[in-house]
């Protein structure tokens, strides 16, 4: 048998190591080593076939990352002696533990990679219509979404939130338009936007004064700003009720109204900020919300969620006895 280590390499305390970094790259034996370590196995295709499948760690750690944002895990996850022992005993031993600062890092790198195919995709879309509102969660803080609808080549609607920004200041006509036209720059719609949907507060009509020019590239400003149809239907109900109250049961006549996608975004995001994932910053809620927002929407299942939340708002409906 051939000898492949055909010098003693030194390290000694008073001499650099570079030469040691040079040999474990060219190493011979260390990579003979490595590829007699792993081992292949096979893998069934979905049409029967077989193909030799190799475990990655990389690949593993994507997937945790996905995982982690579909079922609103924390970030922590991958480093629980729960997930830990189950992974090894019915999938891999050779699995390790991830560490929370490697599971944001993976998913920085994820979501990044996720949102440039977003970007490509969005080149190749006519014209878009945006809906949003601000969200105001349990962790005393507020968030903006925005949303965009869109056929695509195949002439299926699509939806994707584009944003999910923290607004830590004054909910004013300037700061909402700021953080609505950075979001809308960052994708290169400026020039495609069809409508924009916001509900009717004073704030939302005085940002469209700011917006209206910068985005009347595509259809100009006359019917640029669409009004929330449900919240004037909300507010009809409202001022109804002042006259009507003695006769009508509050309960049911105040049953939120509104499905657009900026409140079912806002749904996701109360999902994702809750009492045990609180130490989640801002950048990472809004990585969190986009990418689930984004495997639904390749799965083709964001309708369906929105439709359960709603079946879920009807089910909740009661009726006062004492008003009946």
């Amino acid at each position: 048998m051939q000898l492949l280590q055909k010098k003693t390499l030194t390290a000694r305390s008073s001499a650099s190591t570079g030469h040691l970094i040079r040999h474990i790259k060219s190493c011979k034996l260390r990579k003979l080593g490595s590829n007699a370590m792993s081992q292949s196995l096979l893998r069934f295709n979905l049409d029967g076939s077989v193909h030799h499948w190799e475990y990655s760690p990389e690949v593993a750690r994507t997937q945790l990352c996905r995982l982690i944002a579909r079922e609103d895990l924390p970030v922590c996850f991958g480093e629980s002696a729960a997930f830990e022992e189950y992974i090894k005993l019915a999938h891999n031993p050779r699995s390790v533990p991830v560490s929370r600062q490697t599971t944001t890092r993976d998913f920085v790198k994820y979501f990044n990679e996720r949102r440039s195919k977003l970007f490509e995709s969005l080149k190749y879309v006519s014209s878009v219509a945006l809906t949003s509102d601000i969200w105001s969660g349990n962790a005393k803080e507020d968030y903006l979404s925005i949303v965009a609808h869109y056929v695509n080549s195949d002439w299926q609607l699509e939806k994707r939130i584009l944003g999910l920004r923290l607004i830590d200041v004054s909910h004013n006509h300037e700061n909402i338009a700021e953080r609505v036209l950075t979001c809308i720059d960052e994708y290169g719609l400026t020039d495609k936007v069809f409508s924009i949907t916001l509900d009717n507060a004073s704030t939302n009509t005085k940002a469209m004064e700011i917006l209206a020019p910068a985005l009347s590239g595509y259809v100009g400003e006359l019917f640029l700003h669409q009004r929330c149809a449900c919240h004037i239907i909300n507010l009809i109900v409202k001022v109804g009720l002042e006259v009507f109250e003695p006769m009508l049961a509050r309960d049911v006549l105040t049953v939120p109204v509104s499905t657009i996608s900026s409140e079912s975004a806002f749904s996701l995001t109360g999902r994702i900020i809750e009492e045990r994932r609180r130490r989640l910053t801002s950048d990472m809620v809004e990585m969190l919300s986009l990418v689930k927002d984004w495997e639904q929407a390749d799965t083709k299942t964001q309708h369906t969620m929105e439709n359960v939340e709603l079946v879920e708002a009807f089910e909740n409906l009661y009726l006062d006895d004492e008003n009946v």
